[in-house]
């Protein structure tokens, strides 16, 4: 092969490089770099570079070029254009997550990159004149702040925190507008008593409660405590707005507010974890999820869905109530909810049966059954809880027929088994017999 003056060049410049990425497995050298042989190598990368941008004058590289330098990892923007790159893209990744560059100068990605080092770098850029109008584009378009904060828009942040809260507890990890407010306000109590505030600064901090910046919430943990109590006794925090502590206090108020706190971040990470190990649910289920969580309970726990109307949960919430509405819609009468197909097919899984003279001949059927095995019917005090079930059954038609619910068809099937009209209508009578007795 014959090559010319030009092509002995790039020939050589290019075993150069291939070495150079064969010893240090990338092409990441500085512009000054040269190779033992003297070869300008750093200068003719960044002059290949700069052809192929166009930038300055001369042939730019050939496809061929191009890609047997790709095949040795080359990178066609220089160190400075990739570190910029780099900023930009972490700085873009934050304005999308906080809405806004307000970045601290202390913050640090979670990949170790000093973002707001990098920020407060662009703004000197910016003011002196020396920042390209690309660059200058992509970062308004994201939202930078080209002048820098001020300690009055900080402290008017903590104002702001403190009449809407009532307090100046800042969780050290709470970010507004790019600031992190908790460590900044404890930054100047600090200031503040080793004398480097001005006398301005010190009079408008002295406004505020300082003496609870950095102290944990006393208030929020007393509630906390009751929100633990309530749950551990009822196993949820499902807490009636007519539930209130010893102490006075509306339990399910103090609970929006938590929630209300999470989705403004103004919580502590311990605080999150504390609310989360007592089963606190940051989204508000709605009187559909509840009831069915609820029946779903009651189904594990019984094996069906027949429970009294007036059946109430131990938190108060009308289970009954909630049955009696959907299967009334489910049947097409008048209803204060609205049956979907999909929520019945969730409540046929847990035993739900629309027609509820089916639920009753159902469980008679169960109690003739026992009947005809065992010439007696179930007790109240047996050692079987599902005999014990059918006795309450039973008990709960006296209850029926002295309201008037029972139906005459119910009264002939129920004397099939010894449950005559003279027990159902009997209160606690000694002369007359237990139903289903002999003799």
């Amino acid at each position: 092969m014959v090559w010319d003056a030009l092509d002995y060049f790039w020939e050589t410049n290019y075993a150069a490089a291939e070495y150079y990425f064969h010893e240090n497995g990338n092409m990441n050298m500085p512009s000054t770099y040269i190779t033992q042989d003297g070869i300008r190598l750093g200068a003719w990368i960044s002059r290949l570079r700069a052809l192929r941008r166009k930038e300055t004058r001369g042939t730019p590289p050939s496809e061929d070029q191009i890609a047997r330098l790709n095949n040795i990892g080359m990178i066609w923007v220089s160190q400075v254009d990739a570190k910029w790159e780099k900023g930009y893209s972490a700085a873009k990744e934050y304005a999308k997550k906080n809405g806004n560059l307000l970045v601290p100068t202390s913050y640090v990605t979670q990949d170790g990159f000093n973002l707001g080092t990098w920020i407060q770098r662009q703004r000197r850029v910016y003011q002196n004149g020396t920042i390209s109008e690309e660059r200058k584009n992509k970062l308004v378009d994201i939202g930078m702040v080209w002048e820098a904060d001020t300690w009055e828009r900080r402290f008017e942040l903590v104002k702001k925190y403190f009449d809407e809260n009532g307090n100046l507890y800042i969780p050290q990890n709470f970010v507004i507008d790019g600031v992190w407010l908790g460590k900044w306000i404890a930054f100047q109590v600090k200031a503040l008593k080793n004398g480097k505030l001005s006398s301005i600064q010190a009079k408008m901090l002295s406004e505020l409660p300082l003496e609870q910046v950095g102290k944990q919430n006393n208030k929020w943990q007393r509630m906390y405590i009751e929100a633990k109590k309530y749950h551990d006794m009822y196993g949820n925090l499902d807490v009636s707005p007519n539930y209130r502590t010893d102490g006075g206090h509306i339990l399910s108020d103090w609970i929006i507010r938590q929630r209300s706190a999470y989705n403004q971040k103004k919580l502590t990470d311990e605080q999150i974890e504390k609310l989360e190990a007592i089963d606190f649910s940051w989204q508000v289920e709605n009187v559909w999820e509840k009831g069915y969580r609820y029946a779903k309970k009651y189904y594990e726990e019984n094996g069906n869905l027949d429970m009294p109307q007036k059946y109430k949960c131990n938190d108060g919430f009308a289970l009954g109530i909630w049955v009696f509405n959907y299967r009334k819609s489910y049947n097409g009468l008048k209803s204060t909810v609205k049956i979907t197909k999909e929520q019945a097919e969730l409540l046929e899984k847990i035993g739900m049966v629309w027609n509820p003279d089916t639920i009753w001949d159902k469980r008679f059927a169960e109690i003739k059954n026992f009947y005809i095995q065992n010439n007696r019917l179930p007790k109240y005090n047996s050692d079987n809880e599902k005999e014990r079930k059918m006795s309450y059954w039973i008990s709960n038609q006296r209850k029926f027929y002295r309201e008037g619910r029972l139906a005459h068809t119910k009264l002939e099937k129920l004397a099939l088994i010894g449950v005559s009209e003279e027990w159902l209508s009997a209160i606690k009578q000694p002369n007359v017999k237990e139903p289903g007795s002999k003799g």
